[in-house]
């Protein structure tokens, strides 16, 4: 559901959707999708720290990087 607001251009609304979702179940996809909206809001520093969580607990992460790729700003300063 917070994809669907984000992508219905209201990032605050899925802002809570995906912070629980993610809570439930912190995986790559709803990490991604998380850092995106925190992006979104300005939040961008929080959305590198998701992001370097991310990848320092997995080592095939498709989803984080096609997020890198669209916004290359969020690369963690740790990230090779």
């Amino acid at each position: 559901m917070g994809w669907v607001y984000f992508r219905l251009g209201k990032p605050d609304d899925a802002l809570a959707w995906l912070e629980s979702a993610y809570a439930q179940m912190p995986d790559q996809e709803i990490a991604a999708h998380l850092a995106e909206v925190l992006h979104s809001l300005g939040r961008s520093d929080e959305a590198r720290q998701l992001i370097a969580r991310i990848l320092q607990r997995a080592t095939y992460h498709p989803q984080i990087d096609d997020l890198l790729e669209r916004y290359p700003e969020l690369t963690p300063p740790s990230a090779p």
